[in-house]
């Protein structure tokens, strides 16, 4: 599982753009209380679907 911060520095993005990308379920995440959660393996599987 990867936090909040790691996924800003993977996806380049400030911290206002990731929440406004999870908000619109634009990205793999959960949101578990007040934290929203991404496993890696759904990101970087994310990322290469976005690249082709």
């Amino acid at each position: 599982m990867l936090c909040f911060a790691e996924v800003c520095d993977i996806l380049c993005v400030s911290r206002n753009t990731l929440y406004s990308i999870c908000r619109f379920h634009a990205i793999p995440c959960q949101r578990i209380s007040h934290q929203w959660r991404f496993r890696k393996t759904q990101i970087l599987q994310f990322l290469n679907n976005e690249s082709e």
